[in-house]
């Protein structure tokens, strides 16, 4: 594996080799198409940004990270905590195999074109160009900009998301053509219709002007995570984006139909199920925890295993953690909550105890959430 930058990552690097030109090793601005014209692209952040970079390693070796600027100058830059940020065992053992490190770029100090180098042994990586621009504030009050903020529940796209890292993107695109979607459902009964179900939801289109091939494959990836956040409104894409090629330039185009994440409305109380109580049968169990902070223990009954945890934002950053131990995070890594970010659902098909009931742990810090946990029937 030796040692990777995810795609995911919101800053862009590339393997540094000598293998025959490829996406993976080629910067923008090295691009060759025949008779096509090359654009340059130099990623921005806002000037109050820290922007946080992972790596992922089977080497404990701390990586080597240099700053370059357009004059020449470099800068060091140490690890967050010199060391590494999360081992693993993927065996479940303390013989550590896995490392995830973690560097940060105060973007108030990279005022003009910069990359940066990250050299782990033989390994190296090389970011595209970046700055710290102040003009971004005002391009998003304008409508010019658009923030996107994206991260996900559990570990997936080579990051260790435990970290609680998130990820931020400035884009030069317009969210518009404003759609009503949703679902209906209705029974014919001859003499009359009537109306089974019905959900009512906001569906925008957001676009991009032209973009390097790489920026829109982040877009994509941003957008496939469980948390996209775009000027503060939290949104899910639910089909596939578009990328189209731009002819005789190296640049494409990048749009996709988002829905916002929280429905207008949901009427379903004709097909048995009433949306503002809480389900229980025989074969399912909702563990309910209102104003969560701190720890709190829950019992799972005998034969049932941990199926989805729900939890609903009611104030500060609560962190938040399901574990099978006390503080543990077995069963969910801790992941956060904001006002941007108010419901998030994390499937978990954790097999507690089939004999016996079993005690487990959720930690909620930093803040206060609703927590809505529901285990189903896992034996006849």
């Amino acid at each position: 594996m030796a040692m990777i930058i995810s795609q995911a990552n919101s800053m862009r690097f590339r393997k540094v080799n000598s293998d025959l030109p490829n996406f993976d090793n080629t910067l923008t601005a090295n691009e060759k198409f025949y008779n096509d014209k090359i654009e340059t692209y130099c990623q921005r952040w806002n000037t109050s940004d820290v922007v946080t970079v992972e790596i992922k390693s089977d080497s404990a070796t701390v990586p080597t990270i240099v700053a370059v600027s357009d004059d020449n100058t470099t800068a060091s830059i140490i690890v967050v905590g010199a060391t590494y940020k999360t081992r693993y065992d993927t065996a479940g053992g303390t013989n550590y195999n896995l490392w995830f490190f973690e560097f940060q770029l105060t973007m108030s100090s990279y005022l003009t074109e910069t990359f940066v180098t990250v050299t782990q042994g033989a390994e190296v990586y090389k970011s595209e160009p970046f700055y710290g621009d102040i003009e971004i504030d005002e391009e998003l009050s304008n409508g010019e900009t658009l923030k996107l903020e994206y991260s996900n529940n559990d570990n997936a796209f080579q990051i260790d998301f435990s970290t609680l890292i998130t990820y931020t993107l400035y884009i030069k695109s317009i969210i518009k053509d404003y759609e009503s979607g949703g679902e209906i459902s209705v029974y014919d009964n001859q003499d009359e219709i009537e109306k089974l179900k019905e959900t009512s939801k906001r569906v925008f289109s957001l676009k991009t002007l032209p973009v390097p091939r790489y920026l829109a494959e982040t877009l994509k990836l941003a957008s496939s995570m469980d948390n996209m956040v775009i000027n503060d409104v939290a949104f899910v894409r639910e089909d596939q984006p578009e990328i189209s090629p731009i002819d005789g330039n190296n640049f494409v185009e990048f749009s996709m139909k988002v829905s916002d994440k929280e429905y207008l409305g949901v009427n379903t109380h004709d097909i048995g199920f009433d949306c503002d109580n809480v389900v229980i049968s025989d074969e399912m169990q909702i563990l309910s925890k209102d104003g969560a902070t701190g720890a709190e223990v829950l019992v799972v009954l005998a034969g049932y295993l941990v199926h989805t945890l729900r939890a609903n934002w009611v104030s500060g950053t609560p962190a938040i953690k399901l574990g099978t131990t006390v503080g543990g995070d077995e069963l969910v890594y801790e992941f956060p909550m904001s006002a941007s970010i108010v419901n998030i659902t994390v499937a978990i098909h954790g097999d507690i105890n089939r004999a016996a009931p079993a005690n487990i742990y959720l930690t909620v810090t930093g803040g206060v959430a609703d927590i809505d946990i529901q285990t189903i029937k896992n034996i006849q």
